[in-house]
Order: structure tokens, then C-alpha cells, then sequence
């Protein structure tokens, strides 16, 4: 665990520290309290220039992106209304807002919209030129920039297609579970003894992790390579393989497990009660 990252206040419980994270439009300046019923508030500054008050798991899950004040966040000098106005939003939507369905492709790898962009759509409006039409939409010459001026422009359709970085193949757990069950051959399968057999599988597969990662520690101080980053990978595949076909053998959906997991974190999240011990806190 990075050093820092962990906090205390006063005899309070520690937690994350999320000062200086943007979610939305509120930059999060510092702690201000913790509610032992509601969570950890925060002290966020909206780029509208409102100080207000933000409870964590809300910032974190992408419930809270404003201050809520409408009429400052109201669309100025007809902007809405330009052809350029629903890209920028976008743009900044799915570059800051952990809850936008493709953040993981923009803002949770790293992709970053200027400053200068980032609360002026004039700015923006100006530096990138008018949208040639509603078929023209905002690509990045490098994809894996950020959306800044010498990196931005309107293109066609084709254009982005030709242009799209190579996205690996997907697949869902469930899909996962039933292709992975297909290569499951091993003894008393469907039987308590093929859940022992499983779990010893997965605790061993989970061992090599281990080793490999004490060796990185070992031989190299902790730098990671492509090469120790695809063997490590390899062992997490087996545990993955383990974790479908003990669902398997207690006949549960891999995906339901997943959902299930999702939604337990995002209540202790909502909570401010991520840490601590107990499966039910």
C-alpha cells in the first residue's frame, strides 16, 4: 500500500485520503468531518466557485458531480445550444465522472482534459474551431493523449474508425464460467470432494502469485517488467479458472458473484465504512 494514501484525523478511523481528486466539477480541497451514521464529508470547490460540503462515498460512486446549485451550473449565452456544446460535455463526463459507462476507456487510464477546457467551453469552442456537422465528432490524433489543443480535432466516421486504439477481446463471467467449465477434468467433479479439490487448486494457484511477486522484491527491488507482468498475469488467469469452477461446483452463477460483490462495496462505500472488519459491517 502507497504510503499516504491512509489518513487520521483527530481519534477518528482512517481512511482514504481523496484531497486534490476531481469528480466532476468539485476539485476536493480537505477533510471536514466524519458523521459516524452518514460517513466522511469532505470540502470540495466547485469550478462554479461554490465551497461545499460532499460526502466521500457520493464523490466516489459518480452520484455527486456538482454543488447542486442550478443556476450557477445553467447554461450561459445560449452555449447549449452550439453544435460544439454536447462533445465538450462529453468529453469532460467521461474523462471525470467514475460513473460515465466508458470512464475506465478515457479518465480511468489516465486520459486528461486541459485546464483550460475543463470549465470553459468558449475556450474549447475557439481553440478546436465550429464542428463541420452532426456526423463530425471529437477524435484525439494520439489516442492515448490527452484532449488539448495540438491533439484534438472534428473528424468523420471513418476517420475515428481508422483511428480507434486496438481494444482487446471481452467476454462476461458467465460466459467465462461456462467456456472454462469445458477444460474442467479432474477428480470427484460434482462431488465435496471435487470443492476440496478446487480450493487447494486456487490456494496453490494463489501461491505462485506470491512467489513470483517475492522474487520481483528479491531480484529487481520491486520493478516491474513486461515480461514478470505477463507471467504474474498468467498465474491470476489460473486463480481466475479455480474461482468459476468453485462457483461450479456450488452451483452459483460466476456473474451473480461478481454483481453481488460490486454491490456490497458500493454500500460500504456509500457508508464510509470500506474499512474496518466483518464480512456484514
Amino acid at each position: 500500500m502507497s504510503k499516504g494514501i491512509y489518513k487520521r484525523w483527530g481519534h477518528g478511523p482512517r481512511f482514504k485520503d481523496i484531497t486534490g481528486k476531481r469528480f466532476g466539477t468539485l476539485l476536493v480541497v480537505e477533510y471536514s468531518r466524519s458523521d459516524p451514521k452518514e460517513g466522511i464529508y469532505w470540502k470540495c470547490q466547485c469550478d462554479c466557485g461554490s465551497i461545499v460540503e460532499k460526502l466521500a462515498g457520493r464523490l466516489r460512486c459518480g452520484r455527486t458531480t456538482t454543488c447542486g446549485d442550478r443556476e450557477r451550473h445553467a447554461p450561459k449565452n445560449n452555449q447549449s445550444k452550439q453544435l460544439e456544446y454536447s462533445c465538450w460535455k462529453a468529453m469532460i463526463n467521461r474523462c471525470t465522472n467514475p460513473a460515465c459507462s466508458n470512464y475506465f476507456l478515457y479518465g480511468g487510464r489516465g486520459i486528461k482534459v486541459c485546464d483550460a477546457w475543463l470549465t470553459d467551453f468558449w475556450k474549447f469552442k475557439e481553440d478546436v474551431g465550429n464542428r463541420p456537422d452532426k456526423t463530425y465528432s471529437l477524435d484525439r490524433k494520439n489516442v492515448n493523449g490527452n484532449y488539448e489543443p495540438d491533439n484534438v480535432k472534428w473528424a468523420t466516421p471513418i476517420e475515428q474508425g481508422n483511428n480507434r486504439r486496438v481494444q482487446p477481446k471481452r467476454l462476461n463471467f458467465s460466459e467465462y464460467q461456462n467456456r472454462a467449465s469445458m477444460t474442467a477434468i479432474y477428480p470427484a467433479k460434482g462431488e465435496f470432494l471435487g470443492l476440496v479439490y478446487c480450493s487447494l487448486g486456487l490456494v496453490g494457484e494463489a501461491g505462485e502469485i506470491a512467489g513470483k511477486v517475492k522474487k520481483l522484491y528479491r531480484d529487481t527491488q520491486g520493478e516491474v517488467s513486461a515480461e514478470s507482468r505477463k507471467e504474474i498475469g498468467k498465474e491470476v488467469g489460473d486463480c481466475v479458472w479455480y474461482l468459476s469452477q468453485l462457483c461450479a461446483e456450488l452451483d452459483i452463477d460466476f456473474s451473480h458473484i461478481a454483481l453481488e460483490n460490486l454491490e456490497k462495496l458500493k454500500s460500504r462505500s456509500e457508508r464510509g465504512v470500506l474499512k474496518g472488519s466483518g464480512d456484514n459491517r
